[in-house]
């Protein structure tokens, strides 16, 4: 079944210094523009803030932030894909930071295809939008322009040229999902000037779904980013989020000490459960297997008579994206399950075994 995408990008409006990389250092940032683009539709829908007088504003406000989180959210329950190109690590961070909205911009960009974070976790090292979209025979950004030059535009009043540079990243974007998509390939153009293609056999994966993909081979490089650099932002949105970033990154005490913080607020023996995982970590460690492994996945049956709704059930709605109705508890439970799943996976070592 063919996605329906959702295209979203947006624009800042603090001017940086030429050739300044680190944006994180000068926040917060401002949202001058933003463009979101549904397949389906040919023109994008183009956002900003406006002035007394009804001109754009300098940048959006906090409730236009908020309203586009919520306009976000609704399109996803009408069963859009939101897609991004490093929006996981640019777009939802600012916009979290903008609307207030930690939890709900971290629930959207998890569920979200961001292709430029699903060629990283695949490959180890991220890629240029435009190189990629020349590779595959589409147009690109507009020549001579960046979103480096995109706020000193705004802030000289060419709004209407921001406007079309942002509106043409959103279908940039939404032409190179479903072009890779048809073809089944990824291709871009390397600094070499070489095209370097990579396959997609099963089409796009979420931002969650790329998250649980094994680590690649960095081994070559003398500085390799870990994936913590786009997912950090979310690391105190929530039980259920931090448990996903942990599990990202192989961080096996991150998730130890989640699932202790975890017992403890439900009120789970954690004694218990210490037990149980310290004879999986031993196994583990030892490169065996318990004659009688005991099972550490929280069952169905389980799952409804302490919290009223099966595991699998939420798992499912949780995947589609669908979690509106759904509590930050329950969505909890899975990614404890899944947590403990994951355990006896674990490259573990007698210190995390002291550790825990």
């Amino acid at each position: 079944m063919t996605r329906r995408y959702l295209a979203f990008d947006i624009e800042i409006t603090k001017v940086l210094s030429e050739g300044e990389s680190d944006w994180k250092t000068h926040r917060p940032l401002g949202i001058s523009c933003t463009a979101t683009l549904p397949s389906d539709t040919e023109e994008p829908l183009l956002l900003h803030g406006l002035t007394a007088d009804h001109r754009p504003a300098d940048q959006m406000s906090q409730q236009d932030a908020v309203n586009l989180v919520y306009y976000l959210m609704t399109m996803v329950n009408d069963g859009y894909t939101v897609l991004t190109w490093n929006g996981l690590g640019f777009d939802f961070d600012i916009l979290a930071e903008e609307s207030g909205m930690l939890e709900e911009c971290s629930r959207l960009a998890l569920n979200h295809v961001d292709i430029m974070f699903h060629v990283f976790c695949q490959l180890g090292y991220p890629i240029a939008l435009d190189r990629a979209a020349k590779a595959m025979g589409l147009a690109g950004k507009p020549e001579g322009m960046s979103g480096a030059l995109a706020p000193r535009l705004w802030a000289a009043g060419k709004h209407q040229e921001v406007l079309e540079y942002v509106a043409q990243d959103a279908r940039t974007t939404l032409e190179l999902a479903q072009t890779c998509e048809q073809c089944g390939y990824l291709r871009w153009i390397a600094h070499s000037g070489n095209i370097r293609t990579m396959a997609l056999p099963t089409g796009w994966l979420t931002v969650r779904e790329a998250m649980a993909l094994p680590q690649p081979d960095t081994s070559w490089m003398s500085n390799p980013w870990p994936r913590s650099k786009f997912t950090g932002w979310m690391s105190g949105s929530g039980n259920s989020v931090a448990i996903l970033v942990a599990l990202s990154e192989a961080n096996w005490r991150a998730i130890l000490k989640i699932l202790r913080d975890y017992c403890q607020l439900r009120g789970k023996d954690w004694i218990e459960w210490q037990q149980s995982i310290s004879r999986v970590i031993r196994a583990s460690i030892n490169n065996t297997k318990l004659a009688s492994q005991p099972s550490l996945k929280i069952s169905d049956s389980q799952c409804m008579a302490d919290y009223g709704s099966p595991v699998h059930g939420i798992r499912s709605r949780v995947e589609r994206g669908n979690t509106k109705r759904y509590t930050e508890e329950e969505l909890a439970d899975i990614a404890f399950g899944q947590a403990l799943g994951r355990l006896e996976d674990g490259e573990w070592t007698e210190e995390d075994l002291e550790w825990l």
